[in-house]
Formats: C-alpha cells, sequence, structure tokens
C-alpha cells in the first residue's frame, strides 16, 4: 500500500510586509513547532522515504527542518507546481512519483492541501500549520490514484 503525508508548513513570519509571499520565512513558533512535528513524523510506523516541497521559503524551511530529525535525511525535491498549489496538479504529480517509493510526503500550503485531502478522501478538514495528514492510497500504483478512492488514517499536530 502507498501512503502520502500532507504536511502544511510552519508558522511563518509576517514581519517584514516589503518581502513578497514567496518569500517569507518562518517565524518563533514555526522554527520550534517544525523539528517537533518531524520527530512525531520520524517516529511513524511507515515514516516517508522523500520529501517534495514548494519551493516557497517557509516551505522549504519546514522541510528541511523536519528534514533534520531523521538519522539518515531524506532528499527533497522541490517542485514548483506546489506553490501555491492545486489539488488537480497535486493529484497529476502524485501519480508521476516512481513506484519504488512507498511512502512520501508533500509539503505545502492551505488552501491547496485541505482541497487536496477533500479531493483523494472525500474529508473535509481544517489543516493547521506544522501539522501534517496521513493518507492511505487505494492504488498499489502512484498512477492508479484516484480521486475519493482513499482513506484519512492520521492527522498529527506537533503539539
Amino acid at each position: 500500500m502507498k501512503i502520502l503525508y500532507l504536511l502544511r508548513h510552519a508558522k511563518s513570519d509576517w514581519g517584514n510586509l516589503g518581502s513578497s509571499d514567496f518569500d517569507r520565512p518562518l517565524n518563533k513558533r514555526g522554527l520550534k513547532s517544525a523539528p517537533l512535528i518531524g520527530k512525531k513524523i520520524k517516529a511513524l510506523k511507515n515514516p516517508p522515504e522523500i520529501i517534495f516541497s514548494s519551493p516557497a521559503k517557509r516551505a522549504i524551511e519546514t522541510a528541511r527542518l523536519v528534514n533534520e530529525q531523521f538519522k539518515k535525511p531524506l532528499l527533497i525535491n522541490e517542485v514548483k507546481n506546489f506553490y501555491p498549489g492545486d489539488p488537480e496538479e497535486l493529484l497529476k504529480f502524485l501519480k508521476s512519483i516512481p513506484d519504488k517509493f512507498n511512502q512520501i510526503m508533500f509539503v505545502g500550503h492551505n488552501p491547496a492541501l485541505e482541497e487536496f485531502v477533500e479531493l483523494l478522501t472525500g474529508e473535509n478538514i481544517t489543516l493547521k500549520t506544522a501539522t501534517v495528514v496521513q493518507i492511505a492510497l487505494g492504488g498499489k500504483k502512484w498512477e492508479e490514484v484516484e480521486a475519493g478512492e482513499n482513506k484519512l488514517e492520521k492527522i498529527i499536530s506537533y503539539k
């Protein structure tokens, strides 16, 4: 079975109004919560084998801080289409993942991630910052994943 983890980036800094949305870094809370959620992800029965992240500064910082919690760091791939994100684009990308991976993680943004959860599972959730959802996917191959045929298994907060 394939498992998808969707992680919303940690809390970002709105203090510098001169920077673009894309370039906003994590704030103090985000810098603390990202490693905490990383420890919880590492402790899962089937943790991710690879990370795909939005290239936005707050998302890639979150991915790196989560990745530091693993004994053997995972490969982090920046995916241009993850910013700001679109559920249909996320599904298209998901279907292109090589089948050598069984557990993957996307790091991205709302509302795209919440809409993607709903597309995949039919469940309407609120995804707070530094929170990850675990979805069991119906297909045995990534390319076989279809909307509505998957199960939301867990929502894990850093707290």
